[in-house]
């Protein structure tokens, strides 16, 4: 083990240390010490940390649901980005106290294949989503949310919630919500991460909208909707049920 990557996990064991929802960190104060490379060996370092990294798996290696049947990631939809689209779209409604159109996650930002049929740890969701995106909300006219659609298809389909229905064709693409056309006049609310909505993933055509803070990351969300269906005496389940179609 590098001193590096035993500095790593001791900066990780710091955060359970901090108490409270230990994946949400609040308070941070920045202190810099200089580290003599020269002078400290990797079986020190390992004598230093062992104890918080074992702290660290423990915590990561909680159960907080179960999956029933198995998550996958799948393109032009998979269960698993089903199940976190809608994820995100229901904690994000509980969060903001209002109901929303759709959400939409990028299929890149899904970084594991699948979850299989089992029991479901804290650490299987960072390692679906390791990075500290927030989620946030939008308000977009329909003509964006169609060249929304167009982005998805020229990416081979990326996790759309339940009332959102998009169809690729040699015709083109039609993009609808609750069985609706979308009206490029009319107005819309989405949830996205901030990664995209900034621009991330081509999506340049979001970055002069406003955007709604939910004050959640993206994968908070997604642990407090498994440990919501865990209250619920509910599994961790979904489907591929047409969301995105593509058409010969």
């Amino acid at each position: 083990m590098t001193w590096k990557l035993a500095t790593a996990l001791l900066l990780s064991c710091l955060c359970i240390a901090c108490g409270g929802d230990f994946y949400n960190l609040r308070k941070s104060e920045v202190h810099y010490y200089r580290i003599d490379t020269a002078s400290i060996s990797d079986s020190e370092v390992s004598t230093l940390i062992n104890p918080y990294q074992k702290e660290l798996e423990a915590e990561m290696g909680k159960t907080i649901g179960y999956c029933k049947g198995g998550l996958e990631k799948e393109q032009p939809e998979g269960s698993l980005g089903n199940w976190a689209a809608d994820a995100i779209l229901a904690q994000a409604e509980l969060y903001l106290d209002r109901k929303m159109d759709f959400a939409v996650v990028n299929n890149g930002g899904l970084r594991i294949p699948n979850i299989s049929e089992g029991d479901i740890s804290l650490g299987k969701m960072y390692e679906l989503m390791p990075f500290d995106n927030l989620l946030v909300a939008m308000e977009l006219p329909g003509s964006v949310v169609i060249q929304l659609a167009e982005h998805i298809a020229a990416n081979a389909g990326w996790p759309i919630s339940e009332a959102m229905q998009i169809t690729v064709s040699p015709e083109g693409v039609e993009v609808s919500l609750n069985g609706e056309p979308i009206d490029p006049k009319g107005q819309y609310s989405m949830v996205i991460s901030d990664y995209l909505a900034n621009g991330g993933d081509k999506c340049e055509f979001f970055k002069e909208l406003p955007q709604i803070p939910t004050n959640k990351l993206f994968r908070e969300a997604l642990i407090e909707r498994v440990q919501a269906c865990t209250a619920a005496g509910e599994s961790v389940e979904s489907s591929v049920e047409g969301r995105v179609k593509i058409v010969q």
